[in-house]
């Protein structure tokens, strides 16, 4: 193929076609691929005398070879014009750690238990994997499929994209949170050396195809991480083959399927926003109320995998008159569309409203039409005529998504509020053995003081599971009339969680 900018349309492209047809009756090149000309943050030509070029030695050592090349190829289609954006580079660097990140925790505990990929392993244990192994097999078969078809077309930033997206929604937002407790299973578990293998073979494809994008960042992760894996590796990521589409690993009906599963979290998550609730806080109860059977029949094949990832004590699948138990219906008219026509009976026609079945007129308005008697004259209703509000007791919040309406109920009992407080301390203490660098596997003894004795009391109630998420060896969990002598531990910290105080001491053994 032949490439330059697009202002060699008339020149270089079209010289060489001409030529070439006169004296051999055929084009020069198979495909031509024309640039879009690289503008300035507000969309002005680029000129040395207006100050505002950007040379490339310069954006490479502030922003980094790989983030800039990625991001050039991502950002717009080759042929189309590019607003240069250093702010928009950073998010594409961004995008980058996301990938690192996820090495990282891979690397931390493939090397504590000794971990060896194993194709052959995987694939004839692949009958007894989880759901989320067997969807990810599946997703990076589709994602490298989708690759394949865009580079072949030059749409070298759809297959940017479709990378990049893989590793910061699918691999990153889903998978990793489903596999994060198997790695604290024993290290000959075969789930958790499942998880490993499927993510050895994931990330091993995804670099493979990411190497033309980001090369100096996929030769680094080849030789610090695959090869460490992998003895059967070649010295470098450039001397593998490029990765074809496996379709025994496909499976498109489980992709459906989390699709689901990716719609419920996004909406469930919106509904809590709504209601201030984090997502590590427990709720009581999700419902899905499904756009069709096919929703309701994925969803609940789901049910398992979406009370931990909900974070919910219960998920159901229920009709929309389930949920009418709980919301209330108010009508009243839209004033410009129906008042022409019932003129001076306004409000008769806003009294009667408020005594009718809103329900029963919503259902019958969706069919097409209905009426209504006001002071002895019927008055024929269209889609339109009226407005329906609906609300929710304070314990419900719901938001709307493609797959149906989704519930939550942020219902606070005792011993949800307890869970979600210790999830916070946990939090912190997480965040205090990072400052200190310790191993993952590394105990530690803890202190916690609490500004309230209801809040000690609260974390009393989950101690097994606050002392097993950080290592604690020993966990004093104290009020605030202790004294702790804080200078026998290594690292003492205070802390606020809404309204509360903590002061963690912790001493690494």
């Amino acid at each position: 193929y032949i490439t330059e900018a697009v202002d060699q349309s008339r020149g270089w492209f079209y010289s060489l076609l001409y030529t070439s047809v006169v004296l051999h009756d055929k084009a020069p090149f198979k495909a031509c691929v024309s640039q879009g000309h690289v503008l300035d943050e507000d969309g002005g030509k680029m000129s040395k005398s207006k100050g505002n070029v950007v040379w490339a030695a310069d954006a490479f050592e502030h922003l980094g070879a790989d983030p800039f090349r990625i991001y050039m190829l991502s950002r717009s289609a080759p042929w189309t014009r590019t607003n240069y954006s250093p702010k928009e580079i950073e998010l594409t660097r961004r995008n980058l750690d996301i990938l690192w990140n996820v090495i990282l925790f891979a690397d931390t505990y493939m090397d504590l238990d000794k971990f060896t990929f194993d194709e052959e392993r995987m694939r004839r244990n692949l009958d007894e994997a989880d759901l989320e192994d067997k969807w990810l097999l599946s997703r990076i078969q589709t994602v490298v499929k989708r690759f394949h078809e865009a580079m072949g077309e030059y749409m070298y930033h759809h297959a940017s994209r479709t990378l990049l997206e893989f590793m910061s929604e699918d691999l990153s937002r889903i998978y990793l949170p489903l596999v994060k407790k198997r790695v604290w299973l024993e290290s000959e578990n075969p789930r958790k050396i499942m998880a490993y293998d499927v993510m050895y073979y994931t990330l091993q494809t995804l670099l493979r195809c990411l190497n033309i994008f980001t090369p100096f960042l996929c030769e680094k992760l080849h030789v610090d991480f695959l090869k460490k894996y992998s003895s059967d590796l070649p010295e470098s990521i450039n001397m593998t083959d490029m990765p074809g589409v496996d379709d025994s690993l496909r499976d498109p009906e489980l992709e459906a399927t989390f699709d689901v599963l990716e719609e419920l979290r996004s909406a469930a998550s919106h509904a809590r926003n709504k209601k201030g609730v984090k997502l590590r806080h427990p709720v009581a109860r999700v419902m899905l109320v499904p756009e069709n059977d096919d929703v309701a029949k994925r969803a609940r094949s789901l049910r398992e995998i979406l009370l931990n990832d909900l974070n919910t004590r219960e998920f159901e699948v229920v009709e929309s008159d389930v949920v009418d138990q709980f919301t209330s219906l108010t009508v009243k008219p839209n004033y410009k569309a129906v008042g022409p026509r019932v003129k001076g009976k306004m409000k008769a026609l806003v009294a009667e409203l408020g005594r009718v079945d809103a329900v029963k007129l919503r259902e019958q308005l969706e069919k097409g039409k209905a009426t209504i008697v006001v002071e002895g004259d019927t008055i024929e209703l269209l889609p339109g005529d009226l407005e329906f509000e609906e609300s929710l007791p304070d314990h419900l919040s719901s938001a709307e998504s493609r797959i149906g309406r989704v519930f939550v109920d942020v219902t606070r009992t005792r011993e949800l509020e307890a869970e979600g407080f210790v999830r916070d301390v946990i939090r912190r203490v997480q965040v205090m053995r990072k400052e200190l660098d310790l191993d993952v596997e590394q105990n530690i003894d803890v202190i916690i003081r609490f500004s309230h004795d209801e809040s000690r009391e609260l974390a009393e109630m989950f101690r097994d599971y606050l002392a097993s998420e950080t290592r604690a060896r020993e966990l004093d969990l104290v009020g605030p009339k202790a004294r702790p002598k804080w200078k026998e531990f290594e690292y003492v910290k205070e802390w606020e969680i809404d309204d509360l105080k903590i002061k963690v001491g912790m001493k690494p053994l």
